[in-house]
């Protein structure tokens, strides 16, 4: 059983058993209010389902896009990769802002897929 004790005021000590109906945490993310299961009480990070769910999409790094390219050319797909190359205006992938890793990695996979 695990509890939280404490003296109040006039001496006297008070336990409280805590349960899954009692024990709250903070979101490490947004701040909102989470029930905590006592079988969470040594995860550092607990997340609300929303921020947990931003924290899946993972965002595509220039290593990751580099990566599949290269996979992807080697793969006899490098026709579709210089379209891609076109469609976004770059003749060097390290042209490619950070900001386009998203689509152009989207546009990677569609290939992929498609395939």
């Amino acid at each position: 059983m695990f509890y939280t004790k404490s003296k109040l005021p006039g001496g006297r000590t008070v336990k409280i058993e805590l349960t899954d109906e009692n024990v709250f945490t903070n979101c490490s993310e947004c701040g909102c209010e989470l029930p905590l299961a006592l079988t969470d009480e040594f995860m550092p990070d607990i997340l609300c389902s929303r921020c947990e769910e931003k924290k899946m999409k993972l965002r595509p790094t220039f290593d990751g896009i580099l990566w599949l390219v290269s996979i992807l050319v080697r793969s006899r797909f490098s026709v579709d990769v210089m379209g891609l190359f076109d469609q976004f205006d770059i003749d060097d992938l390290a042209k490619l802002p950070p900001c386009e890793y998203a689509e152009f990695g989207d546009a990677l996979e569609r290939i992929f897929m498609d395939a």
